[in-house]
């Protein structure tokens, strides 16, 4: 694999031979949607791909992910709204399911309340 920038090369990086079959698909879309204000980029394209690659591969920071609310009712606490996520691990379909509450929040309490039972 032929390193595209200065940093070193993570495993998930495309190699030259994948990305030999996705730039021109990228190329082609760019030439349809040229940026309206005549912005090119400041980083190579097949750099985007792979941090978005590396991202889908490794995940991020539990704080910087965001679902949609939900909206429960417990008879132990009475209402929620809470944020979940499903983190995917490997190809085996093992997942993890994580609730959040906004911090500080009567949510962050009562969700405290459910988790101590």
């Amino acid at each position: 694999m032929a390193p595209v920038s200065d940093r070193q090369p993570y495993d998930t990086d495309l190699s030259d031979e994948r990305w030999a079959l996705i730039e021109p698909v990228i190329d082609s879309w760019k030439a349809q949607h040229p940026s309206v204000s005549g912005h090119h980029g400041r980083y190579p394209m097949r750099e985007i791909v792979n941090a978005l690659l590396y991202q889908g591969r490794t995940g991020c920071q539990w704080a910087l992910l965001r679902g949609e609310p939900k909206h429960f009712r417990r008879p132990e606490v009475g209402d929620l709204t809470l944020v979940i996520e499903v983190m995917r691990f490997g190809d085996d379909g093992q997942r993890m399911t994580v609730y959040q509450a906004e911090p500080g929040s009567a949510d962050e309490a009562a969700l405290g309340k459910l988790a101590a039972r």
